[in-house]
């Protein structure tokens, strides 16, 4: 058995096929222990190199070492190894009956798939691909089945082993009636695999032991407490702000659940719900803690509140994080090099704040290394931030998730927002458990909260330059700033192009501008609002943005327009305004454009909320003194959305089914006319599912443009010269990026305004179409060009 072997390290030291199947089977029994599966675990990890127990395999890496160090020697083919431990256990000769075939398929599945990825047991039109893998002959199959009993596991132990997982599946179904439930524990069970099998293979190669991270939540709780003991309180926002904050703390020692925090736009949200996740994790001995956003501004900023807060290193993962090549000296430093990036990639660290698409992609997206990062969603606080904002067609997916991290994984959730959408309904309907409120009287702090009044101007529909300028000019009289939110592109054009006067500075943001240069404009503009504020400013300020400026962006006008949209979006907008309570109260003026001046008809969602909103202003007409932003308005908002909205749009639509259909029961596959259809417990489509979910549909193109930094980076890639840092370049490239439609792209190239750098499928923007507003269509920037 000593020359059967599984790996080469890179120092050529060899690892018996029986050490790396007994490592993996521990890690993966201790990963799936927490959910009751200890015994499936060590199935999983004794079975997955089955198709390794052989003197042929052995023979391919030794050759393969070998060939790294004399180019001359002939390398035999690699063969599938895959395979052969799935084949073995869908044949497994047990007592047969429904549950026994369950759990067969089950490992079959994950263990088949942990190189390639989740496969399809049958496909959206039936065909048989869970079986087609499993009917592939080899001729070297009963020399793994007999090697793996001689030296693996001996051939009664293993169906000790196989009966008592039987009795963990067993447990696991009296819990479960949901289909969408068993897909979603074959997407934890592969995850656990995967993970401890990659483990097992980075710590032989770096020749280290597995050894599981401790957290530091109780140093982190204590820096926070001191942390919150300087806040100075000052006024009324501030006492209700320390109010909701020991709520939290006090609820932290509720059981696992799934809970509500709604508070108020300002209320503190940020700090009280770590202080609830930071308390709930030790009292009930969490691995880890999770902070979920939807835009990565917010996650940035909340992440640095929390660094500061808590003293904590967090881990930061999204696309605009840029990872620090180290330098390598000695061995040592390399190790933990590696070490470090094994860690940031598997997730494996006490305190992680990442984005909504970065989540979802962990359950139902196609690369393994996403499905790997759901072994560390196990045991741990998660805490969903602005949960209004994830999108209609994901909703039924996201609540799949986060009911199976709840209810079998031993999570808890905090769904956390100003305007909470009714989820309640939605959850029992699944079978989960419905969000318990952190807050009992809520309309307490949306009272006391009350910062801004919501008056209606949408009869004097907006359809002139004329219109535009007549409204700025009356509306600013009362104050020196003004926050004009509008729901697209054009309409900032449109709302700029009709301010005649030059008594006031006007300043747009949208998405025209890269990332770098946005994050310049806000921070600029908060200090013309100090200035403002301290009276060291006398010319009046316009800021035009669309909806990027709601969430997430700590900032303050005396005033806020808000073209007509959903009633979350105007809660949100009403944040930017009187924030601090730096007035009594202020205003947030609702107005209305003609379709021509602002088409919706590509943003679907925004149409919907804003019809739903019409009547709530029709309704809001009926009733004296009106509070839009009350409590049993946002209710009123999210009953009229249920009544409203198909709950086939939570679905994501696929061909002429659904991707939670095809992740759950498989309709058309499964009542298709195809030999496939039938043979099998189990229907799911899972790698369909994975190959074409998305959260946030591709259908741009991303372009680096030269703005400051920008034009160094563009100059970096497009040189002859060989880049040593190329990965490290890209990464910072995506602050000095735009993503644009398609059509604009092509738009763009025919004017000869883009062009490819060096790296195929790498573009950049020409100068004179990028300045001081932003992206310009026309190329007009043209003293860029000059200077």
């Amino acid at each position: 058995m000593v020359n059967l072997i599984a790996h080469i390290n890179s120092f050529g030291k060899k690892q018996s096929i029986l050490e790396h199947c007994e490592n993996v089977s521990r890690i993966c029994s201790i990963f799936c222990d927490s959910i009751g599966f200890k015994n499936t675990g060590k199935i999983l990890g004794y079975l997955h190199d089955m198709g390794k127990c052989r003197d042929s395999f052995t023979e391919y890496l030794i050759k393969s070492y070998m060939s790294t160090q004399d180019e001359s020697i002939k390398v035999p083919a690699k063969s599938d190894h895959s395979t052969i431990g799935a084949k073995f256990i869908y044949k497994y000769n047990i007592e047969e009956n429904s549950i026994s075939k369950l759990y067969k398929e089950i490992i079959a599945q994950v263990v088949m798939s942990h190189h390639t990825g989740l496969n399809n047991f049958i496909d959206i039109n039936g065909n048989e691909d869970f079986l087609n893998r499993l009917n592939r002959d080899f001729e070297y199959e009963e020399e793994c089945i007999e090697n793996f009993y001689k030296y693996i596991i001996e051939k009664e132990e293993f169906e000790k082993l196989f009966n008592k997982g039987l009795e963990e599946i067993k447990v696991f179904m009296k819990n479960c009636n949901k289909r969408y439930d068993i897909s979603n524990l074959i997407n934890f069970l592969f995850s656990a695999l995967i993970d401890a099998d990659r483990l097992d293979a980075f710590n032989f190669d770096l020749n280290l032991e597995y050894e599981e991270q401790e957290n530091k939540f109780i140093d982190y709780s204590k820096n926070l407490e001191k942390y919150i003991k300087k806040f100075k309180v000052n006024n009324e926002i501030d006492k209700l702000r320390s109010e909701i904050s020991n709520i939290c703390l006090e609820k932290s020692s509720l059981q696992k659940g799934i809970y509500d925090l709604t508070v108020p736009v300002g209320g503190g949200k940020t700090i009280s719900s770590m202080r609830f996740a930071l308390n709930h994790a030790i009292k009930h001995k969490k691995e880890r803690i999770i902070y979920i956003m939807p835009y990565i501004s917010i996650i940035e900023q909340n992440a640095e509140v929390i660094k500061k807060a808590t003293g904590s290193n967090l881990l930061e993962f999204h696309s605009n994080v840029i990872r620090d090549e180290e330098e390598i000296g000695d061995f040592k430093e390399y190790i933990n090099s590696r070490k470090k990036k094994t860690y940031e990639d598997r997730w494996d660290n006490d305190l992680i704040f990442t984005s909504l698409v970065q989540f979802l992609n962990v359950f139902y997206s196609k690369p393994t290394r996403n499905n790997r990062r759901l072994n560390s969603l196990k045991n741990s606080v998660i805490v969903f931030d602005e949960v209004q904002s994830i999108p209609y067609y994901t909703r039924t997916l996201f609540f799949y998730a986060i009911g199976f991290l709840e209810k079998y994984l031993n999570t808890t959730i905090l769904l956390m927002t100003a305007t909470q959408p009714k989820f309640n309904e939605d959850l029992i309907r699944l079978g989960y458990k419905e969000p318990i409120k952190l807050i009992e009287n809520e309309e307490k702090y949306f009272e006391k909260f009350k910062r801004v009044n919501i008056l209606d101007k949408t009869e004097n529909i907006l359809t002139t330059e004329e219109d535009v300028n007549i409204l700025i000019n009356e509306e600013i009289k009362d104050v020196s700033s003004i926050l004009f939110i509008v729901n697209t592109k054009k309409t900032v054009d449109f709302v700029k192009n009709s301010i005649s006067s030059d008594e006031y500075e006007v300043i747009t943001l949208n998405t025209n501008f890269c990332p770098e240069h946005r994050s310049e404009i806000i921070k600029e503009t908060k200090k013309k609002l100090k200035d403002i504020q301290d009276k060291k400013r006398d010319k009046k300020l316009i800021m035009i943005s669309t909806q990027l400026i709601e969430a997430g962006v700590d900032i303050s006008f005396e005033k806020v327009i808000r073209s007509l949209s959903s009633l979350t979006s105007i809660a949100q907008s009403s944040g930017r305004c009187n924030r601090n309570k730096e007035r009594e109260i202020a205003d947030v003026i609702i107005v209305n454009f003609s379709p021509s001046r602002e088409s919706l008809k590509n943003l679907k969602d925004i149409q919907k909320g804003k019809n739903i909103m019409k009547d709530l202003l029709a309704y809001g007409k009926e009733i004296e003194n009106f509070d839009y932003l009350s409590k049993a308005s946002l209710d009123e908002y999210f009953k009229c959305e249920n009544d409203e909205i198909d709950k086939k749009e939570y679905d994501f639509i696929f061909k002429n089914t659904t991707l939670s259909d095809l992740f759950s029961i498989n309709n058309d596959g499964k009542n298709s006319n195809k030999p496939g259809a039938g043979k099998l417990v189990l229907n799911s489509a899972i790698k369909d599912v994975k190959e074409n979910f998305y959260v946030i549909e591709e259908n741009n193109k991303s372009i680096i443009v030269p703005y400051k930094e920008g034009e160094d980076i563009i100059e970096n890639l497009n040189s002859q010269r060989e880049i040593p840092d190329i990965k490290k370049i890209l990464q910072k490239s995506q602050r000095y990026s735009l993503n644009i439609y398609e059509n604009t792209f092509k738009d763009l190239v025919e004017k000869g305004a883009i062009y490819e750098l060096k790296i195929e499928g790498i573009y950049a923007l020409v100068s004179t179409y990028y300045g001081e507003n932003g992206l310009d269509l026309e190329g007009e920037n043209v003293e860029d060009f000059i200077f």
